[in-house]
């Protein structure tokens, strides 16, 4: 059984994006089948599956901003603002992580709480303006 199961729900009707986030819940089940192994997977790979999400999330906000900056969504500076937050805090359970076998559980939970609010919510505020630009 998957951690996330994929949902149409979570779909935002434009393609790049939903493909992105896609990825990045592929990252999500694959860090938790990783920890679901225990002591069978060597803490590097746990860490090297922490690192490529982290780069898949900052690609994947990058792209995300600069639609919306194209597409003058109103909201963008604090659509901004958590993604940023959101990078700070995954740094930080990295580093709290690597320096003290911090129990990567805790990190899946809070990548898997943040991402599907963060779509269900904050994603979903901007369908409204891309329909309305043709873009979706």
């Amino acid at each position: 059984m998957e951690y996330i199961e994929w949902k149409s729900a979570y779909e935002l009707g434009f393609e790049q994006i939903d493909l992105q986030h896609k990825n990045l819940v592929a990252l999500l089940n694959q860090l938790y089948d990783y920890i679901q192994k225990g002591t069978t997977i060597p803490k590097d790979n746990i860490q090297d599956i922490l690192s490529n999400l982290v780069n898949y999330t900052v690609y994947h906000f990058d792209t995300e901003e600069d639609l919306l900056e194209q597409s003058g969504y109103a909201d963008l500076k604090a659509h901004k603002v958590q993604h940023e937050s959101f990078k700070q805090s995954i740094t930080n359970y990295i580093t709290i992580y690597e320096l003290n076998d911090f129990d990567p559980t805790e990190i899946a939970e809070f990548l898997k709480q943040w991402l599907l609010n963060h779509i269900a919510k904050e994603d979903m505020k901007y369908v409204p303006l891309l329909k309305s630009k043709g873009v979706i």
